[in-house]
Parts: structure tokens; sequence; C-alpha cells
């Protein structure tokens, strides 16, 4: 089997949805490096998909259960990569690229935000709480679960599953902007 097919495969085992998980997971790449500030972020994605398609088969026949999460350590260090080119094109050193400026107003806006995110999460029905922090805060370390399997552990779609998580992070969101309305009054 060729390395792209297996890649495909292992994306998605029915061909058919395989072409929409690559699309998803290379949407997720350009992102990850958006987010970071990449000026050549969809090059740095097709860079990342092709650095695993390269890395499969060292797996053998156990290739990682969680090919975004995967994908997502291969991207940590493409970023790391660009950014030590980076540092060697445009001259200076790593630690001052890869650091923002020092300002005490942003470490306690960051607080503020931190204090208010807490509270919040804390009014929300335990069930809730839980598929919410299920969802977004799994580490690599914990033995988690994908989307698709929180999703059929309740008995619903995938679309579902989103469609309350993006409900849950609608009263969040609002919660938070009270909260940190309150504060600032304060």
């Amino acid at each position: 089997m060729r390395d792209w097919d297996r890649f495909y495969e292992w994306l998605n085992p029915d061909p058919d949805h395989a072409a929409s998980a690559y699309r998803e997971l290379r949407q997720l790449l350009i992102s990850f490096f958006k987010g970071r500030v990449c000026a050549d972020a969809e090059g740095l994605a097709d860079q990342t998909i092709e650095r695993v398609v390269q890395l499969l088969p060292k797996f053998g026949n156990e290739l990682p259960d969680h090919p975004q999460r995967y994908c997502y350590g291969v991207a940590y260090y493409i970023h790391k990569e660009y950014l030590r080119n980076e540092v060697s094109r445009n001259g200076g050193n790593l630690s001052e690229l890869s650091q923002e400026p020092y300002d005490p107003s942003l470490i306690e806006e960051k607080e503020e935000m931190d204090r208010c995110l807490y509270n919040c999460m804390q009014k929300l029905e335990d069930q809730k709480r839980e598929m919410f922090t299920r969802y977004y805060l799994v580490t690599p370390k914990q033995k988690s679960i994908s989307h698709q399997e929180m999703a059929d552990e309740r008995g619903i779609s995938l679309t579902a599953l989103r469609l309350q998580i993006l409900r849950i992070k609608e009263k969040l969101r609002a919660c938070i902007s009270e909260c940190r309305k309150r504060e600032g009054k304060n």
C-alpha cells in the first residue's frame, strides 16, 4: 500500500470520508500555524502532512490512535523548525522571536480572564462542564476519546455534539463578558 493511501485510510477507513477528513485536518493545521503568526501557514500545513506521511511506515501496523493529535505534535516541531529558520534568515536569537515583551497589564488581564472563566465554568451544570472539559481540555498524556466517541456515548450525532459545545461556549462567552465588566468596575 502506498504511503498516501495508508495516510488516507488512517484518517478515515471509509474512502468516501477520507478526503473530507484530509481537508478538515489541513484546515486545522493552517489555523494552527496562522495562530502562531506564520507567514506561510498553508505551506507549513502541507509540510506537516508530508512529514507525517513519511513517518507512518515506522509504525508498521500499529498506527497512532488519534491522527489529528499526532499531526498536531508534528506541527509543533515544524513550527520550531520554522522559528529557527526565521532566526537564521533574519538574525537575532530564538528567544527574542518566540517571546512576547513583558507587559504587566497583560498579566493582570489574563488573571482576570482566568478568574472569570473559572467562575463561569462553576456555574455550568456538572454534565455540561464535564462534556465541555472533555471536548477541549484533553492532554496527550490522558487516554482520551475522539469527539465521535463522545457523541456515540451520548447517543447523538457528531453535529449535535458540536452544537451543544457551541451553545456552552456562547453561555461562557456571555458570562465571562459580564464578569469582566463587573471586575472592571470594582
